[in-house]
């Protein structure tokens, strides 16, 4: 939530706000007008009313939209729909004035709003695309870039891509752990092994040094047939993958190729691979960024030791309680441990709070560890 609104003064057929915006609670007062038609003050009530309401609801949406932005494009583009209800955000409403000039007449209505719930609802309805990335960028997990790369057959131990793919993510604001430090301590039968999709591998490297995020790669660089004005030709293919560590799920893939022609076979080698890493790191950060435009997360949840009852209980109590949560699958219930796949609208962190804190009756549940897509949770009978 942003920590001030702005107070807007408009004309009288805008919509006004009434203060300054508490931190939990907005007023706002929208103006309607109707014509009353043979002396039918009524219906022109209800015309003029739900005109001023809906008046003070885009006012009360509007502060929170990026103006000039993706955001402000998407709230124009809904708008119709995010205005037909229900409210469950509106505290409560009340008609402050009605006045007939002639047979215009003039309404003012005020309503009280429940600013974190509006701002939840415009986050699940994907209208706040800038506030979501620059949240969920800044809560997005280190990045360890592990690429193995292929020379005519032969492996390259300092990978060309390697610094142009770290280099772009650092530049789009991603945080990418040093590749220096990886290359000097972690085997070459790790990188290998991460890059071909061994998760044990992967995880053990990622947890190692604290990233949440691999970007496994593989280059395969191969001098061509052809030659171009006396200079040989060289080709390259590039596959990447986004994987969360934590729990394998692959966020982002790319492949791509390049091609060099150049008298030096280092430099056309180097120049090739770079040309295909461009292209797949562009297309991998692209899909990354719109995945940070929802404000769902998903979040997978182990649960250890546990019986069926004490499961269908927390599951009950989740769905009760816990507003923030918009979907949930179980996994698996095997041998007393239980994992539930979550949707939950905000970060993991705030999350294990909740949980950690919450009462559930009988039991309680406390947090063992959490990453960036999975908490372990350990029940403990009262």
């Amino acid at each position: 939530m942003k920590n001030f609104k702005k107070i807007i003064i408009l004309c009288a057929a805008c919509v006004l706000a009434a203060g300054a915006v508490k931190a939990e609670t907005g007023t706002f007062i929208g103006r309607g007008k109707a014509v009353v038609i043979n002396k039918d003050r009524g219906t022109a009530t209800k015309i003029a009313y739900q005109s001023a309401k809906k008046k003070a609801l885009t006012e009360a949406m509007r502060s929170f939209i990026y103006q000039g932005r993706k955001d402000e494009v998407n709230f124009n583009r809904k708008k119709p729909q995010l205005l037909k209800g229900p409210f469950p955000y509106i505290q409560s409403e009340r008609q402050v004035s009605n006045n007939l000039q002639g047979k215009l007449l003039n309404i003012a209505v005020e309503i009280k709003v429940d600013m974190k719930g509006l701002e939840r609802f415009l986050g699940k309805e994907g209208v706040l695309v800038t506030e979501n990335k620059q949240k969920k960028k800044s809560e997005f997990p280190d990045i360890m870039v592990i690429i193995s790369e292929e020379i005519s057959g032969t492996i390259n131990t300092v990978p060309y891509t390697t610094a142009l793919i770290s280099d772009y993510l650092i530049k789009k604001e991603f945080e990418v752990i040093d590749e220096n430090i990886v290359r000097k301590n972690i085997s070459q039968e790790q990188a290998v092994q991460a890059v071909s999709g061994n998760m044990a591998a992967a995880n053990a490297v990622a947890l190692q040094y604290g990233a949440g995020i691999i970007l496994t790669g593989k280059t395969a660089v191969q001098q061509s047939s052809l030659k171009f004005g006396g200079m040989q030709s060289y080709g390259a293919n590039i596959t990447l993958r986004a994987i969360k560590a934590d729990t394998g799920d692959v966020l982002a893939a790319a492949s791509a190729d390049g091609s060099f022609p150049h008298i030096n076979a280092m430099t056309g080698s180097r120049k090739a691979a770079e040309q295909a890493a461009r292209k797949a790191v562009q297309k991998i950060v692209k899909d990354l960024e719109n995945s940070l435009e929802s404000t769902s997360n998903g979040i997978i949840i182990t649960i250890n030791p546990v019986n069926y009852k004490q499961l269908a209980i927390f599951k009950k109590i989740l769905k009760r309680d816990f507003q923030d949560i918009s979907g949930m699958k179980q996994k698996s219930f095997i041998s007393k441990v239980a994992k539930l796949d979550i949707q939950y609208e905000g970060g993991i962190a705030y999350f294990a709070d909740e949980v950690a804190l919450k009462d559930f009756g009988t039991f309680t549940l406390e947090v063992i560890q959490f990453s960036p897509g999975k908490i372990d949770l350990k029940l403990q009978m009262k």
